[in-house]
């Protein structure tokens, strides 16, 4: 194979990786179908020009993980900050807690979900009066990291048995 032609094979793979990375990325949802996108709320808005709002409330209980509406939830009153949603993932057991707190940057405001000795916590932070009622879909990002990776690794092995030959 010409040194050009596996030149112009690497930049297809690469490409290709690229492009499998952003279309990941796109793909961070809740499981509701929400883009992990800014939910309102303009960047550096401070806790005093803000409006109180409501945000769901619970921690822990078998209500807290289903989608949260007015019926099946408790409201609180948030005179400052925002809301937030937690979720917890030990093995087979999954548990949400939602409140108010601390004001949203544009790192929280995404899905963001970490994982240490087999536990997964996943945060997200809304700005909008009632905004935590989705459940957050971490699963989606490291089924994206994973697909990526193998993608990766294969196209890496194919260029490789092609230089060789």
């Amino acid at each position: 194979m010409s040194p050009m032609l596996r030149v112009l094979l690497l930049a297809v793979i690469l490409l290709q990786i690229k492009i499998s990375l952003v279309q990941c990325d796109d793909g961070a949802e809740t499981a509701d179908g929400e883009a992990t996108e800014d939910e309102g709320g303009a960047e550096g808005d401070s806790p005093a020009a803000q409006e109180p709002f409501s945000c769901y409330n619970c921690n822990g209980t078998d209500q807290c993980s289903s989608e949260q509406n007015e019926e099946n939830s408790t409201v609180a009153e948030c005179p400052s900050g925002h809301c937030w949603t937690w979720k917890y993932e030990d093995g087979d057991d999954v548990s949400y807690a939602r409140e108010c707190g601390e004001t949203c940057t544009e790192e929280n405001r995404e899905l963001d979900c970490r994982t240490s000795n087999n536990r997964t916590e996943c945060t997200k932070c809304c700005s909008d009066s009632l905004c935590n009622s989705g459940l957050l879909n971490g699963s989606k990002i490291l089924e994206c990291n994973l697909h990526c990776t193998g993608f990766a690794l294969l196209l890496t092995s194919v260029y490789l048995t092609w230089i060789c030959v």
